[in-house]
């Protein structure tokens, strides 16, 4: 799929560019410019521009079926051991939201020697703890970290 232009409709009006989340189009000498490499294929731009400047088509996408998807999960950041304050905050919304939608609350707790205090988000709101301990989860690291959480929600399927 491509975005094509009509540069004889382009009014420069900007309407596109505003509405791509990802910056895929820009108004370059009061014309749109479409950049590939950053378009996903969303289709936002098509349906702003009012003038049928934007043409193309989106691929079809398929939606999953998330009915065997349940609980609300509430990533624990921590440091060194010690829990963030935020994560206990969190689990307080999460816990209203898993009443209204009739789920579990799931503190998820990643590093490494965590535990041994996990069990402190119970009072808190969580129906249980998930822990992942492992030394590479030392530090945090984005595609360590990532990596890890993608592999649980495969495994466990969280609504949220």
């Amino acid at each position: 799929m491509a975005v094509r232009i009509d540069f004889d409709k382009c009014n420069a009006c900007g309407m596109c560019a505003r509405s791509c989340p990802y910056q895929a189009i820009e108004i370059v000498d009061k014309k749109a410019r479409w950049m590939e490499d950053r378009c996903t294929l969303c289709g936002a731009c098509l349906e702003s521009c009012k003038f049928e400047a934007l043409t193309g088509s989106m691929p079809s996408r398929e939606i999953p079926d998330f009915a065997e998807y349940q609980g609300v999960w509430v990533f624990v950041e921590q440091h060194e051991g010690v829990f963030h304050r935020s994560s206990f905050e969190l689990m307080g919304c999460a816990r209203g939201l898993a009443d209204e939608l009739k789920q579990e609350v799931t503190a998820l707790v990643m590093g490494a020697d965590v535990s041994r205090n996990a069990g402190q988000f119970i009072p808190y709101g969580a129906d249980r703890c998930v822990v992942l301990e492992h030394p590479a989860l030392s530090y945090y690291q984005t595609c360590t970290y990532t990596h890890a959480l993608a592999e649980l929600a495969g495994k466990y399927k969280p609504n949220i």
